[in-house]
């Protein structure tokens, strides 16, 4: 499963949103886009790694990227930055849920 995250001038909502997602042993992949003229651009470098950074694009768009990269996943959802995971292993009820 990879998950798409947008995130656009909140830094500290994805990483209270990263910080859910590891509390909950999900076991999923992330794929965080950021915008290349995001005003906090640099907040989001200096604490992650791997982030999809590029020209600013719709949520749509966004989500069309993470398909693009990772064309053999078995399952797709999009998930705000401003959401706080609390289900245990809620990518693989969401999995299961989707038939996969």
């Amino acid at each position: 499963m990879i998950v798409c995250v947008p995130s656009r001038g909140r830094p500290e909502r994805l990483w209270a949103f990263i910080r859910s997602a590891m509390a909950t042993d999900a076991t999923c992949k992330f794929y965080i886009r950021v915008d290349d003229d995001d005003p906090c651009l640099s907040a989001y470098r200096e604490r992650m790694d791997g982030l999809n950074i590029g020209p600013r694009v719709s949520v749509a768009e966004a989500m069309q990227e993470a398909l693009r990269c990772h064309p053999d996943e078995d399952c797709y959802a999009l998930i705000g930055d401003d959401t706080i995971l609390h289900t245990r292993h809620w990518d693989q009820i969401l999995s299961k849920a989707a038939g996969r």
